[in-house]
C-alpha cells in the first residue's frame, strides 16, 4: 500500500520541475476554493461547537478547503458520541456495560483515525514538521554526492 499524499511543500523527495510544477498548480487551485465552513443545521449545540472550535484552530494552517466540510463534520460527530459515551460510562452503575464500553472503543478508534487525517494527534504533527524540516533544507543531492556544502 502506498504512502498518503502530503503537500509538495512538505515532500522530501526529490521532483522534477515538471512534477512539482503539476503538483503546486493543482494544489493552488485547491486552495482557491472558498475556505468558509459552516456547521450543519442539525448539529446539536455541542457538535457545532466542536465543529467550530476545530476550524479555527486548523484554519491557522492556511489548509482549509470547502472540501474537508465533511470530514469536520464527521470529527465533530465522532468527538460528541464519544464525549457522550464517556459521561455515560463515569456512571458506576454502567462502569460494566460491556455494550458501552464497545461503543466506546468502536468511536475511539474511528477518533484516532480522523486526528491523523487532520493532523490532530502529536505523530502527524510531527510528521509533517519533520517533512517540512527536511524539505527547507534545500540541499541539492549533485553537491552533496560531490562532498561539498557542509553545514
Amino acid at each position: 500500500m502506498g504512502q498518503k499524499a502530503t503537500p509538495v511543500s512538505s515532500v522530501k523527495k526529490n521532483l522534477t520541475k515538471a512534477e512539482k510544477k503539476i503538483r503546486q498548480d493543482v494544489e493552488t487551485t485547491f486552495a482557491a476554493i472558498d475556505r468558509t465552513l459552516q456547521p450543519p443545521e442539525y448539529f446539536t449545540a455541542d457538535q457545532k461547537k466542536i465543529f467550530n472550535d476545530l476550524v479555527e484552530k486548523l484554519s491557522a494552517t492556511k489548509l482549509l478547503l470547502s472540501l474537508d466540510q465533511t470530514t469536520f463534520e464527521q470529527a465533530a460527530i465522532i468527538i460528541d458520541r464519544l464525549n457522550c459515551v464517556d459521561k455515560m460510562l463515569n456512571n458506576p452503575e454502567n462502569i460494566f456495560n460491556i455494550n458501552a464500553t464497545n461503543i466506546r472503543q468502536k468511536y475511539f478508534s474511528q477518533y484516532l483515525k480522523i486526528c491523523a487525517e487532520l493532523a490532530l494527534s502529536p505523530a502527524a504533527r510531527a510528521k509533517l514538521g519533520t517533512l517540512s524540516a527536511n524539505n527547507n533544507k534545500n540541499t541539492d543531492p549533485l553537491v552533496d554526492a560531490l562532498g561539498g556544502a557542509k553545514s
